[in-house]
């Protein structure tokens, strides 16, 4: 199949977040300290999901589609993700090119799920433009364009 879309994430490959905060590592301390299962205040989920949404949609408001984990139901590497933003971009598996900064959730994943992915490391110099057209040109995504 043809390339139709190239699916980026977010936090780490096109957001760089110069001091972390960990909202969710955060939220999973405080419900353990309170002694409740590791869900999620409905309220505190509500605030967080609403401020990073907007946040990154102010960031990238160029963005054809967004797919937020909390809106699919399922972090990466869940298929249930993948399937969410696959619904949103209209395509399917092998016509979308999955670009991140993590293994496991940005190539891993969308690899066993049918994408095509790359990774960026930004540790070894890497950018991204350059991860993207190398991916295009020499791994072969536009080969059938």
């Amino acid at each position: 199949m043809a390339l139709k879309a190239v699916a980026f994430d977010a936090f780490g490959t096109l957001v760089y977040i110069g001091e972390r905060r960990s909202p969710y590592r955060q939220l999973m301390r405080w419900a353990q300290e309170h002694g409740r299962t590791r869900r999620i205040p409905r309220a505190c989920a509500q605030t967080w999901q609403y401020r990073m949404e907007r946040r990154v949609r102010e960031l990238l408001p160029m963005l054809n589609a967004y797919a937020m984990s909390y809106d699919a139901g399922a972090v990466k590497p869940q298929p249930r993700i993948y399937q969410f933003l696959l619904k949103k971009l209209g395509c399917i598996a092998d016509e979308v090119l999955f670009v991140g900064d993590t293994v496991v959730a940005d190539l891993e994943g969308p690899r066993a799920f049918g994408m095509q992915a790359c990774l960026l490391n930004r540790s070894a110099g890497q950018a991204l433009a350059d991860v993207v057209l190398a991916d295009l040109l020499v791994g072969g995504s536009l080969r059938n364009t």
